[in-house]
């Protein structure tokens, strides 16, 4: 989540938790010297980590940003379980590779549509968690009825207002069952993933390099909803 913040926010942040950490041993030494301060500068360096630790863990972490209303003026706090809605253009691709082997009609991607099947199996259910601390912004994504799973490799968080607040991500795919030959059994992929606080959802484009070799590499559209806590 730090990476959330600009240098100057980053700055401001650093020096306020020093100055905060000072005046807490002023108010506990009853006035302490300027010299004094100085002596236990290994104290405020001590405490200083301590607090960066504690921050590190997702719990605390999401304590603090809701105390300092840090949704409003750092990131939203994106944590907990969302169901995942993906377009994918695979059905297209097929049907374009298997118009090249007559083993199916003409098809021509700019013309032609999809029929109301091929359409819903372009359609991809699945379950995202998404984690962060302040040093920490994690995704998994596990596909309904598969046993795929996705996992962030690197997610950069950005707001720069008055735009959304945006996730930015690279991430790998394993699939350990058996894979057809226009699939890969581990890919990468990347995307671009945008919170609309209105609806709590996030909405985007992905990318893949799924067997690019081959030009079967995807793309197509997410769209994440917060899932509903039950009681």
């Amino acid at each position: 989540m730090v990476f959330a913040l600009n240098r100057s926010m980053l700055i401001v942040a650093g020096v306020t938790l020093v100055v905060g950490l000072i005046c807490a041993i002023v108010l506990v030494d009853g006035g302490a010297s300027s010299g004094e301060i100085w002596a236990r500068r290994g104290s405020v360096i001590l405490a200083v980590n301590l607090v960066i630790g504690a921050l590190c863990i997702p719990r605390v972490f999401a304590l603090a940003h809701g105390i300092s209303f840090a949704r409003y003026w750092w990131f939203p706090l994106l944590d907990g379980e969302w169901d995942a809605e993906i377009h994918s253009n695979w059905p297209r691709i097929r049907k374009m590779h298997e118009a090249a082997l007559s083993k199916a009609s003409r098809f021509d991607a700019l013309r032609d549509t999809l029929s109301a099947e091929e359409e819903a199996e372009s359609v991809i259910r699945a379950s995202v968690v998404i984690r962060s601390s302040l040093i920490l912004f994690s995704l998994r994504l596990e596909p309904h009825g598969s046993a795929r799973i996705s996992r962030s490799q690197f997610v950069r968080p950005r707001w720069s207002k008055p735009d959304l607040p945006e996730l930015a991500y690279v991430y790998e795919q394993i699939d350990p069952g058996r894979v057809a030959a226009t699939d890969s059994r581990r890919h990468f992929g990347a995307g671009i993933i945008r919170y609309d606080s209105d609806n709590d959802t996030l909405c985007g484009e992905y990318w893949t390099q799924r067997r690019e070799d081959l030009g079967f590499n995807t793309a197509g559209t997410i769209l994440l909803t917060r899932k509903e806590k039950t009681a």
